[in-house]
């Protein structure tokens, strides 16, 4: 049976497409499409989606819809987060959707978010003990798990697009505003975060650390091989902060590649924010892992027993 999995965020709309074997229905990839709308456009402004933002949506979905049936996929399960929790037209969205594509959008709500992430990212980690760190385009999940068991999870109500529009953060940008959003990310984490440090194994997950792995590397093509399992260091990612801080989106994209389209403008935000997050924590170094919410979808569908429950 193949399936296909559909990541909806603020920035970027994903599709995985996997085939389940045998009885216990573990899961072969079989392809990754990625694109960058950035459906979030002019939510900050008006709290509802705008009509190009909408249509740009369906035609991805359209195009995703024709790749998972000449795959034949028998399900199709889409997953919508930050987004579609803050915009006020968010459910006749989901309903137009259905109409036009029979796409049924499932809103997931922070701590599901969180959940099945956990599940994607962690799943290649047979003992798993640490932290996982997910940074989206409007929300930031941060979890604590033990294996299956999740000890502590919180989604925060900030991303790359987000911190981006709040602090017209597009590079280049001074020291002052770089130490600004630093204190803005940390006076939430002090609120909501346990202050030290917990297990021995620290994922993050999602475009930032992908992105900034590939910086780092000199990849301008996406390969998930190249980059999958790569410690990325504190210091790598302030080092890469003060070299955005002084560019342009536009020479961000010519010196990088095509690894940031998409990104170019806010890559410097989600760089900051998972630095601040790693500092408040202690945390040196970061296992980059390119599975997350997109792999869990199908973690989740398995361990649900097949129907459209969301655990817990």
């Amino acid at each position: 049976m193949n399936i296909a999995s559909i990541d909806i965020g603020s920035n970027s709309v994903i599709l995985l497409i996997a085939k389940l074997n045998g009885p216990e229905n573990k899961f072969e990839v079989l392809g990754n499409w990625y694109t960058t709308p950035r459906i979030s456009s002019n939510l900050s402004k008006n709290s509802n989606f705008d009509t190009l933002s909408i249509e740009r949506l369906k035609s991805i979905l359209s195009g995703f819809l024709d790749i998972s049936h000449e795959y034949k996929c028998e399900k199709i399960i889409a997953c919508a987060t930050q987004a579609f929790r803050k915009a006020n037209n968010a459910s006749d969205t989901v309903k137009s959707i259905k109409v036009d594509l029979g796409i049924e959008i499932k809103i997931l709500t922070g701590k599901e978010e969180a959940f099945i992430t956990y599940l994607g990212a962690t799943s290649i980690f047979p003992s798993f003990e640490g932290s996982l760190i997910d940074i989206g385009g409007g929300s930031t999940e941060f979890t604590l798990g033990h294996g299956s068991e999740i000890i502590f999870s919180h989604s925060y109500d900030f991303g790359a697009v987000t911190i981006h529009d709040l602090f017209k953060a597009a590079p280049p940008i001074q020291q002052v505003k770089i130490e600004s959003i630093k204190s803005y990310v940390c006076d939430y984490l002090k609120q909501n975060i346990p202050s030290k440090t917990f297990g021995k194994t620290h994922i993050a997950v999602a475009g930032t650390p992908t992105t900034l792995a590939c910086m780092q590397l000199g990849i301008k093509d996406f390969d998930e091989k190249k980059i999958e399992g790569y410690k990325l260091s504190i210091e790598e990612i302030n080092h890469l902060i003060q070299i955005l801080s002084d560019m342009t989106p536009e020479k961000i994209l010519d010196k990088y590649g095509k690894i940031v389209e998409g990104r170019e403008d806010i890559i410097l935000c989600g760089a900051l924010i998972l630095s601040s997050i790693m500092k408040f924590q202690e945390i040196q170094k970061i296992y980059v892992s390119t599975r997350g919410l997109r792999h869990g979808i199908i973690f989740n569908y398995i361990k649900s027993d097949a129907c459209n429950t969301f655990l817990p």
